[in-house]
């Protein structure tokens, strides 16, 4: 029996446990190391560079915590706006005229090309290899009028 066999064996709920006290220990343990950190590079540099005292490790602790909210907050990244507003990303795209359009406006494209798309294809294809110097897009468009 190998040890992801036995680990499946676990109930789901102690699992769900087990993982959470892990991860508690992991973010415990990983904040003293931060705090650590801030200390000593506080200590190294501040006094030297700014005249500024040196901190102890709960005030090194406390700025950690203070620059997370200021500048990191503490939000998840599953965001329901930020998910509907990339969901909303995805549903749409920009054409060439620089137009936004929807990809549920492509839902006919199939049937569109089986019946006149790769007909018109070939003969826009035509146009483009027989006049490279001319509009090889079909029909010119009219001038809009601006007045």
């Amino acid at each position: 029996m190998s040890c992801k066999e036995g680990w499946n064996e676990v109930p789901k709920p102690l699992r769900i446990m087990i993982y959470t006290v892990l991860g508690t220990i992991a973010a415990i343990g990983l904040g003293l190391l931060f705090g650590w950190i801030i200390v000593w590079l506080w200590n190294w540099l501040m006094p030297m560079i700014f005249g500024l005292p040196t901190i102890t490790f709960w005030q090194g602790v406390g700025i950690f915590i203070l620059a997370k909210i200021l500048f990191g907050g503490f939000s998840s990244h599953s965001d329901s706006s930020k998910s509907s507003k990339k969901d909303k990303a995805h549903r749409e795209h920009w054409d060439s005229d620089g137009m936004k359009r929807k990809f549920e406006s492509w839902k006919h494209y199939d049937e569109w090309w089986k019946s006149e798309g790769k007909a018109a294809f070939e003969s826009f294809a035509e146009k483009a290899n027989g006049d490279s110097g001319a509009d090889a897009g079909g029909e010119p468009e009219e001038p809009k009028e601006d007045e």
